[in-house]
């Protein structure tokens, strides 16, 4: 049986002996030549992991060793449960392969960073110490990443990019639709109405823009997904309620919601919740980028928090199907 430390070392050198998946270019640009911590967030499954494939391809191209970027994915099933001394045991990796002696900077990827208990220690630690010998780069599924009760130890040491679903521009570089002219002609526009169509029909996540059948139930799987593994583990109890919430908030995408509505709604039907426990699950929801609101505008703060505000969906998809 490999032991904790064996187990990384093979899925570093996996790393390092495999193709990159292929990728398609977005449009987020990192600093990627910072000094600071580059921490990538955004709903599941929106690309952040691809997003940071295509920074590793980025390096390659500019004449960086793929041995000099190291990727580590904390959901990876041999990685389980995540421990707080994989970030010693990877420190250990660096020296013993010598690639602070063989090369500038080495550039670590940590994937799904917030699995591991206490992360921002350890990281912090890594970044103080080895500050323009080593890169690092951190991704999760979570608005709170550098916010936790631990984030106070990264404040000033990290630069935040969010990963949405695709834009509509983005949409039409995953369909291999590219606009090589300023006046479009009625075969352009018919096409790209089209396009739209589908865009607004089915969302913009990659993996459903990709996928060529069964667009609807892969949809259904990541709304249950981001509900599931980044919603429910943090309410901890009335499953039930945050699922029939999310759904509820969803089919009424852009209109104004009223709390104390939906509780008298929910206990007509014999939910009792009450308005703050509602207005607790609505930040989780938002935390894990499933839904975002707008208030009104009003030069009173009063005002802005009184009255309803308009909730919507990240996704057309989830809207339309989940």
């Amino acid at each position: 049986m490999q032991s904790r430390k064996d187990k990384l070392r093979t899925i570093v050198e996996e790393y390092w002996r495999k193709d990159l998946p292929a990728t398609t270019e977005r449009m987020i640009r990192l600093k990627i030549e910072s000094d600071l911590i580059n921490d990538i967030i955004g709903p599941r499954r929106a690309g952040k992991t691809y997003l940071m494939f295509s920074i590793i391809e980025q390096l390659l191209e500019n004449g960086v060793k793929k041995e000099a970027t190291i990727y580590i994915n904390f959901e990876n099933r041999r990685l389980l449960p995540p421990s707080q001394e994989y970030f010693n045991d990877l420190i250990e990796i660096i020296y013993a392969k010598k690639l602070m002696e063989k090369h500038d900077l080495v550039y670590i990827f940590l994937d799904e960073v917030q699995r591991v208990n206490e992360w921002e220690k350890y990281v912090r630690s890594i970044y103080d110490e080895f500050k323009g010998r080593i890169k690092i780069f951190i991704s999760g599924s979570t608005s709170k990443l550098t916010e936790s009760d631990l984030g106070h130890l990264l404040t000033g040491r990290h630069l935040t990019t969010v990963v949405s679903p695709l834009s509509f521009k983005e949409f039409l570089s995953f369909k291999e639709y590219s606009v090589k002219n300023d006046f479009f002609i009625e075969q352009d526009i018919a096409v790209i109405k089209e396009l739209l169509r589908e865009y607004i029909e089915y969302g913009g996540f990659p993996e459903v823009v990709r996928s060529a059948p069964d667009k609807e139930e892969l949809i259904q799987t990541l709304f249950m997904d981001i509900i599931n593994r980044d919603i429910l583990p943090k309410t901890k109890r009335r499953s039930e309620i945050v699922e029939d919430l999310a759904y509820f908030l969803c089919s009424n995408s852009g209109k104004l919601a009223s709390f104390s509505k939906i509780t008298r709604m929910l206990t007509s039907i014999g939910i009792n919740v009450s308005v703050p426990t509602l207005e607790k699950y609505l930040t989780i929801m938002k935390d894990s980028f499933l839904f975002f609101d707008l208030k009104i505008y009003s030069y009173k703060v009063k005002d802005a928090m009184h009255y309803p505000r308009k909730i919507y969906c990240i996704d057309t998809g989830f809207v339309n199907f989940a």
